[in-house]
């Protein structure tokens, strides 16, 4: 799975989700058929299964740091920027390949 699939998934999902949307015929108040938790839990069964893990991680939780916050070897997170994860683990330091999907997705985190 590479970056430019997660990121085409996310678009994807969100222009989905976005159809979704209802108006009451009031201007400008929409009304949610579903909250943007329930749809992606019902969408991202239909994703890959490396996929919808990826992207429940990255709305639903910690993105793609997720995974470390349940790694006794890893004794540091450091996030410089959404394409800048540092892990230090049992004291080395190394670059993280993953990343946040984009500078949106880094900043709802922060």
């Amino acid at each position: 799975m590479t970056i430019k699939q997660i990121i085409e998934a996310d678009e994807k999902l969100r222009l989905s989700y976005q159809k979704q949307i209802l108006f009451d015929g009031s201007p400008g108040k929409p009304r949610y058929e579903m909250t943007f938790e329930s749809f992606l839990e019902k969408e991202s069964q239909n994703l890959s299964p490396e996929l919808g893990p990826r992207l429940r991680a990255d709305y639903l939780g910690a993105g793609p740091i997720e995974k470390w916050l349940h790694d006794d070897s890893v004794t540091e997170v450091m996030i410089n920027s959404f394409k800048s994860i540092w892990i230090e683990v049992v004291g080395n330091l190394r670059l993280s390949e993953e990343t946040f999907l984009s500078q949106v997705n880094f900043e709802n985190f922060v």
